[in-house]
Protein backbone atom coordinates (compact mmCIF):
# COMPACT_ATOMS: atom_id res chain seq x y z
CA UNK A 1 0.00 0.00 0.00
CA UNK A 2 1.38 3.42 -0.98
CA UNK A 3 1.98 6.01 1.73
CA UNK A 4 -0.50 8.84 1.08
CA UNK A 5 0.50 12.12 2.73
CA UNK A 6 -1.54 14.30 0.36
CA UNK A 7 -4.09 15.22 3.05
CA UNK A 8 -1.27 16.28 5.37
CA UNK A 9 0.27 18.40 2.60
CA UNK A 10 -3.12 19.97 1.86
CA UNK A 11 -3.75 20.90 5.50
CA UNK A 12 -0.22 22.30 5.92
CA UNK A 13 -0.64 24.50 2.84
CA UNK A 14 -4.08 25.58 4.05
CA UNK A 15 -2.64 26.51 7.45
CA UNK A 16 -0.39 29.13 5.84
CA UNK A 17 -3.31 31.54 5.81
CA UNK A 18 -4.65 33.51 2.85
CA UNK A 19 -2.96 31.53 0.12
CA UNK A 20 -5.69 30.62 -2.34
CA UNK A 21 -4.72 30.24 -5.94
CA UNK A 22 -6.75 29.36 -9.02
CA UNK A 23 -6.02 26.98 -11.87
CA UNK A 24 -7.67 27.90 -15.16
CA UNK A 25 -8.20 25.19 -17.75
CA UNK A 26 -9.80 25.51 -21.18
CA UNK A 27 -11.53 22.62 -22.85
CA UNK A 28 -11.70 22.30 -26.61
CA UNK A 29 -15.06 22.41 -28.36
CA UNK A 30 -16.50 19.04 -29.33
CA UNK A 31 -16.28 17.90 -32.92
CA UNK A 32 -19.46 16.95 -34.76
CA UNK A 33 -18.80 13.44 -36.16
CA UNK A 34 -21.01 14.07 -39.20
CA UNK A 35 -19.53 17.38 -40.36
CA UNK A 36 -16.11 17.29 -38.70
CA UNK A 37 -16.68 20.87 -37.55
CA UNK A 38 -16.36 22.12 -33.99
CA UNK A 39 -19.64 22.58 -32.13
CA UNK A 40 -20.04 24.93 -29.22
CA UNK A 41 -17.28 27.04 -27.83
CA UNK A 42 -14.38 26.25 -25.51
CA UNK A 43 -15.28 26.12 -21.84
CA UNK A 44 -13.04 27.75 -19.25
CA UNK A 45 -13.01 26.32 -15.73
CA UNK A 46 -11.54 28.12 -12.72
CA UNK A 47 -10.87 26.05 -9.60
CA UNK A 48 -9.27 27.19 -6.37
CA UNK A 49 -6.54 25.33 -4.49
CA UNK A 50 -4.09 26.02 -1.68
CA UNK A 51 -0.43 26.63 -2.28
CA UNK A 52 2.76 28.37 -1.25
CA UNK A 53 4.49 30.87 -3.55
CA UNK A 54 8.19 31.63 -3.30
CA UNK A 55 11.04 33.18 -5.26
CA UNK A 56 13.92 31.19 -6.72
CA UNK A 57 17.27 31.84 -5.07
CA UNK A 58 20.49 32.47 -6.98
CA UNK A 59 21.78 28.85 -6.91
CA UNK A 60 18.62 27.68 -8.69
CA UNK A 61 19.01 30.28 -11.44
CA UNK A 62 22.50 29.21 -12.51
CA UNK A 63 22.61 26.88 -15.51
CA UNK A 64 18.86 26.33 -15.72
CA UNK A 65 15.81 27.49 -17.65
CA UNK A 66 14.72 29.68 -14.72
CA UNK A 67 14.40 33.30 -15.81
CA UNK A 68 14.35 36.46 -13.74
CA UNK A 69 10.85 36.89 -12.32
CA UNK A 70 9.95 33.20 -12.36
CA UNK A 71 8.44 31.86 -9.15
CA UNK A 72 8.03 28.46 -7.54
CA UNK A 73 4.54 27.42 -6.51
CA UNK A 74 3.95 24.41 -4.30
CA UNK A 75 0.36 23.37 -5.04
CA UNK A 76 -1.90 21.06 -3.09
CA UNK A 77 -2.46 17.64 -4.63
CA UNK A 78 -6.11 18.39 -5.39
CA UNK A 79 -5.14 21.15 -7.84
CA UNK A 80 -6.37 20.17 -11.31
CA UNK A 81 -3.04 20.81 -13.06
CA UNK A 82 -3.17 20.12 -16.82
CA UNK A 83 -0.42 20.60 -19.45
CA UNK A 84 -1.69 24.03 -20.57
CA UNK A 85 -3.15 25.24 -17.28
CA UNK A 86 -2.85 28.89 -16.28
CA UNK A 87 -2.38 29.87 -12.64
CA UNK A 88 -4.02 32.97 -11.19
CA UNK A 89 -2.39 34.15 -7.98
CA UNK A 90 -3.92 36.23 -5.18
CA UNK A 91 -3.19 39.62 -6.83
CA UNK A 92 -5.14 38.62 -9.95
CA UNK A 93 -2.11 38.20 -12.23
CA UNK A 94 -1.94 35.16 -14.50
CA UNK A 95 1.05 32.89 -14.81
CA UNK A 96 1.94 30.11 -17.25
CA UNK A 97 3.28 26.81 -15.98
CA UNK A 98 6.78 26.40 -17.39
CA UNK A 99 8.02 23.31 -15.60
CA UNK A 100 5.45 21.20 -13.75
CA UNK A 101 6.71 18.55 -11.37
CA UNK A 102 4.33 16.10 -9.76
CA UNK A 103 5.91 14.97 -6.49
CA UNK A 104 4.78 11.36 -6.03
CA UNK A 105 7.53 9.26 -4.46
CA UNK A 106 5.02 6.59 -3.42
CA UNK A 107 2.92 6.55 -6.57
CA UNK A 108 0.37 8.96 -5.06
CA UNK A 109 0.59 12.69 -5.84
CA UNK A 110 1.68 14.44 -2.63
CA UNK A 111 2.10 18.00 -4.02
CA UNK A 112 2.87 19.75 -7.30
CA UNK A 113 6.07 21.78 -7.59
CA UNK A 114 5.48 24.31 -10.38
CA UNK A 115 7.82 26.76 -12.05
CA UNK A 116 5.55 29.60 -13.16
CA UNK A 117 6.18 32.62 -15.37
CA UNK A 118 4.10 35.79 -15.67
CA UNK A 119 2.08 35.90 -18.88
Amino acid sequence: MALDLSSVARSLLQSLGDNKFYVINKTKPTIDPDTGLPTGSPVETRENFYGALTEYSAPFNADSNIQTGDKMLIASPDANIQPKSVIEIYDGSKWAIVNPNEVNPTGVTQVYELQIRRQ
